[in-house]
């Protein structure tokens, strides 16, 4: 491909909504043949796979260990640990475990040139070395040193400061660490969240988690949903391993659907949105006290009309099916004016998001549409569907106009475009406005190091045309 100057992406399961493994030339379906678990090391708490591996596959894997991968995606019965790794995945439990670049230890990488190179935790007199060598390898780590010092002042002050934010290049956690551990980098911070535009995965050695022990949920129900984001931080302080949410359009469809309405016992009433609250514990005596806690404590606060409390493992898992299906419930509105993933993934300070969802819907009600909402609400990243007729030339550019109003929203309350999806094909033209000219800078440069000819996923991360222009190009 590199001697024919041939494009090529690679792929997971294509479970991705914003593009990312949308490309010309060559798409690498990484599930066929690159499936394989490689090693698993209990002792040590790794596992190392190669990037087609399914997450529920190695999770079936770990389960007799008493341990699991800790990221999730809610479609993990098909997407792939390369895809997780690309898109920097996170899901509902990120308040336990955070997002894949916190456990992401090693990653064997092939560059568009077709060299293999292996990226992970190297001390500071090792950082010295790399940046002696000569070929790609040198190359590659002389760049990233002049980008953190080049742009120190600029990753500062423009990543935003938030639990979770996967858009660009992860700059941010890499300058933190040349600063503040002896071990000094782990470059596999660098691919995680890079979309496949620097290379492509080949193993990952990811670290393992232990597997929670009980949990409950309980369940508010609320007639404003935004007088509820008032209280996010309150109910953050009981130390819930999950805080999601649940709006009514969401709450409809499950009602009318075969396969999800059995699973609504929970419900009480006709809220406008639910807030799911899940705790864990050594034993059930330990969790059903946190449970009683936490709703006496919010049934005080008055924000939410019942408090329901689930610590049967069958109810709690029909919560978390109604949420997991929440994306195929929007979707299964019978009507051309579709639920449409473009702004599916804003990320914003848990303690500013009843602000910013108060002026979002303002505008959203302003320009005559709506939109689902639902998403992790515990750590500020949002999942918002609005409606769009895409047979329209006029809804299409309704979209770009949204996207552009939304990201000046979003840049005011110092959130991200993203925080678990990525930026693929949908945002990356976005970038320039949301990190600043600087920061554009340094991620075209270190794209340029690891691919000087521009093969892996052209036209993401930098220079992406806006979203209307790829949808016509489709």
């Amino acid at each position: 491909a590199a001697k024919h100057h041939i494009p090529v992406t690679a792929r997971g399961a294509a479970t991705g909504i914003t593009g990312s493994c949308l490309g010309q030339g060559l798409i690498i379906d990484t599930s066929t043949y690159l499936n394989n678990i490689l090693e698993i090391n209990i002792d040590e708490e790794y596992a190392i796979c190669q990037p087609g591996v399914v997450q529920d596959r190695l999770n079936e894997a770990l389960a007799p260990f008493g341990y699991r991968l800790g990221p999730e995606t809610s479609t993990g019965n098909r997407a792939t640990l390369g895809g997780m790794l690309a898109n920097n995945s996170a899901g509902s439990h990120s308040l336990v475990y955070g997002c894949m670049v916190d456990h992401v230890k090693e990653v064997e990488l092939v560059l568009a040139g077709g060299e293999i190179l292996s990226f992970g935790a190297i001390s500071n007199e090792e950082w010295k070395n790399k940046r002696r060598e000569s070929g790609t390898a040198g190359t590659i780590y002389r760049e990233i040193h002049r980008i953190l010092n080049d742009y120190s002042s600029a990753i500062e002050k423009q990543f935003p400061k938030i639990p979770r934010h996967v858009s660009g290049y992860n700059l941010d956690k890499l300058l933190a660490a040349q600063y503040s551990t002896p071990a000094g980098l782990n470059l596999s911070q660098l691919i995680t969240g890079s979309e496949g535009t620097l290379g492509i995965a080949t193993k990952i050695k990811v670290g393992i988690s232990k597997k929670l022990h009980f949990t409950g949920a309980c369940v508010l129900h609320l007639e404003d949903m935004i007088n509820g984001m008032k209280f996010i931080d309150t109910m953050l302080s009981y130390k819930p391993i999950a805080l999601e949410m649940i709006d009514d359009k969401i709450i409809s469809s499950a009602k009318l659907s075969p396969a999800v309405k059995s699973k609504l016992e929970w419900l009480s009433g006709n809220p406008q949105a639910v807030f799911v609250a899940e705790f864990e514990g050594a034993s059930p005596e330990i969790v059903e006290t946190k449970l009683n806690d936490f709703a006496n404590a919010m049934r005080a606060l008055k924000f939410s009309y019942a408090q329901i409390i689930l610590n049967d493992p069958q109810k709690v898992a029909a919560v978390w099916e109604v949420r997991k299906a929440g994306l195929g419930l929007l979707l299964s509105k019978r009507s051309y004016s579709r639920a449409i993933a473009f702004i599916e993934d804003l990320s914003i300070a848990p303690e500013k998001l009843g602000d910013f969802l108060h002026e979002f819907c303002s505008y959203i009600k302003s320009i005559g549409k709506e939109a689902g909402i639902y998403g992790h609400i515990g750590s500020g990243c949002m999942h918002i569907r609005p409606y769009i007729d895409l047979r329209k030339n006029e809804e299409l550019s309704l979209m770009k106009k949204i996207l552009n109003n939304v990201s000046d929203m979003v840049l005011t309350y110092g959130g991200a475009m993203s925080g678990e999806h990525g930026d693929g094909l949908v945002r990356s033209w976005l970038n320039e406005k949301m990190f600043g000219q600087d920061i554009y800078h340094a991620f075209k440069g270190l794209k340029s190091a690891f691919d000087p000819h521009n093969l892996m996923n052209p036209g993401k991360i930098v220079d992406g045309q806006p979203l209307t222009e790829n949808l016509r190009l489709s």
